[in-house]
């Protein structure tokens, strides 16, 4: 099996169809089916079953794919060590925050490790938790910090609380909620709401009201965008459950509510049973330094399912 078939192979498993996968590997169609043939021939098992939607793999390919993405990306990370290397630099290290968490205290922390470990490339991306750990586990990334582990824990991963950031139900300052007191599930839910358009968000929030013996909200926006969230309750009068470190400054107003939200709980995540390399834990290190919470509950947690973690927080997963 060479790269450049692997290559091919995983574009048609991720596309579910060869017209699209060969466009993405810049190859015609009969170019890329001959590809494919060529390696199922010389695995001596078939990848792919044709569908009329598409193609779907077998159990053979099924097997193949996940060593063949950690092949593909092991090169992919052998060749941007060589161009480190040549320009004088060490390893690089890829960090993801969630993009709560990228608002809170980070840039002092991220720029200091930059200057304590010159010889280290640094790259952070953002992104929500359902999105950075499969490339946390395809080891495109080496450490994600984000609000809480994803929703389907593995053996895989391992996970580490951090701290604790304190939200609460925010309105504009002209909302007519502001002057009120003790509101309630049932009333909170008349009123249009922003949230976070991840799964995990949306059923912690719906299990916000349920606990108030209330239904969901009828009207409001779903957005992956934390400024949206924002912009939406302090210019169009909705109401979202934010961290008070994020809303500080804006003018917006913390609800006075019957029941507040949980705080926000955020920590690492790793890949179990792996060697985190040396750069990775010094990251590490500085983020426990600067952000570690007091409470007793800031200690390691097995990833050996989301129960193990879940009620810490009613905006859990972002």
């Amino acid at each position: 099996m060479d790269l450049r078939q692997l290559r091919h192979f995983i574009a048609v498993a991720e596309l579910g169809n060869f017209s699209r996968a060969a466009e993405r590997v810049c190859l015609t169609q009969p170019a890329l089916t001959r590809s494919i043939k060529t390696l199922e021939d010389e695995i001596d098992a078939r990848l792919f079953d044709r569908r009329s939607s598409g193609v779907e793999l077998t159990p053979a390919g099924s097997a193949l794919l996940e060593h063949a993405r950690l092949m593909v990306n092991e090169q992919e990370r052998a060749q941007q060590r060589i161009a480190l290397a040549k320009r004088g630099l060490g390893e690089e290290l890829v960090v993801a925050l969630c993009p709560f968490q990228a608002q809170i205290g980070m840039r002092s922390i991220v720029a200091e490790f930059s200057r304590e470990h010159p010889e280290v490339s640094l790259r952070v991306i953002e992104g929500h938790v359902d999105q950075v750990v499969p490339s946390l586990l395809d080891r495109k990334v080496d450490l994600v910090f984000t609000t809480v582990p994803a929703t389907t824990m593995t053996e895989k991963l391992s996970y580490e609380r951090i701290r604790s950031t304190p939200c609460a139900i925010y309105a504009a300052p002209g909302h007519p909620l502001v002057h009120r007191s003790g509101l309630t599930a049932s009333e909170l839910s008349r009123w249009a709401w922003a949230v976070l358009d991840q799964k995990h968000s949306v059923e912690a929030l719906r299990s916000y009201f349920a606990g108030g013996n209330s239904g969901m909200p009828a009207t409001g926006v779903r957005t992956d965008s934390i400024a949206l969230m924002k912009s939406l309750v302090l210019q169009e009068g909705m109401l979202a459950i934010l961290p008070d470190a994020i809303m500080a400054g804006t003018g917006a107003v913390s609800l006075n509510v019957e029941r507040a939200p949980r705080d926000l709980r955020a920590g690492l995540l790793f890949r179990a049973e792996v060697e985190i390399k040396h750069s990775a834990e010094c990251f590490a290190e500085k983020l426990r330094r600067h952000l570690v919470g007091h409470d007793e509950d800031s200690k390691p947690v097995a990833a050996t399912g989301v129960a193990t973690i879940t009620g810490d927080s009613v905006l859990q997963a972002h």
